[in-house]
């Protein structure tokens, strides 16, 4: 009888743990901040770090109000006229950096992105870089997707790392020539 008594209180304890546990992925879903829809983010502010939210991923472009966290995966990125007064360098600190779109059209002052080997760029839509910057990330380039449609245009910029395409049912229209110094592998 003790073992059944000892069995029935774990069990019941384990149910408990599991309501709790229930309640709290609940209260997350319905209680804690988060979004669905894309959201664009602006650079702004010359040269500095991807994860520098609060100093350079703007709401709108040449804003001040800036957005509480870097972009995601369902987030558009735009470097534009407003994102460097006099030329300068996104450098990518995190190891992992993501967003839907990435559109360097309108930039000004020849900027680079660059990014140590270990540090990944995952692009879940299109890119579309410009003649007059420099894409200097050394680390892998993931372009993943579910959707037909995006687009890579590359302008020239060559790719020293390689280039990985993913995602079942996704689709890219390569605009124009790619070099890379690594290899395209298609998963």
């Amino acid at each position: 009888m003790k073992s059944l008594n000892r069995s029935k209180g774990l069990f019941m304890t384990c149910l408990k743990k599991s309501s709790n546990t229930a309640f709290l992925i609940f209260a997350l879903f319905v209680l804690a901040p988060f979004h669905l829809a894309a959201l664009d983010y602006y650079w702004v502010g010359g040269s500095g770090l991807w994860s520098e939210h609060a100093t350079h991923w703007a709401k709108t472009s040449g804003g001040n109000v800036f957005h509480d966290q870097v972009p995601q995966s369902v987030d558009n990125v735009h470097f534009d006229a407003n994102s460097f007064p006099a030329g300068g360098t996104v450098t990518i600190d995190q190891t992992i950096t993501y967003c839907k779109d990435m559109d360097w059209t309108g930039v000004t002052g020849i900027p680079s992105i660059n990014g140590p080997m270990g540090k990944q760029v995952w692009l879940f839509g299109s890119l579309t870089l410009v003649p007059a910057m420099h894409w200097n990330v050394q680390g892998e380039i993931h372009f993943r997707s579910s959707q037909i449609g995006n687009n890579i245009k590359s302008f020239g910029n060559e790719f020293y790392s390689s280039l990985f395409f993913d995602g079942p049912g996704g689709g890219w229209v390569i605009q124009d020539e790619i070099y890379t110094h690594q290899y395209l592998r298609h998963l």
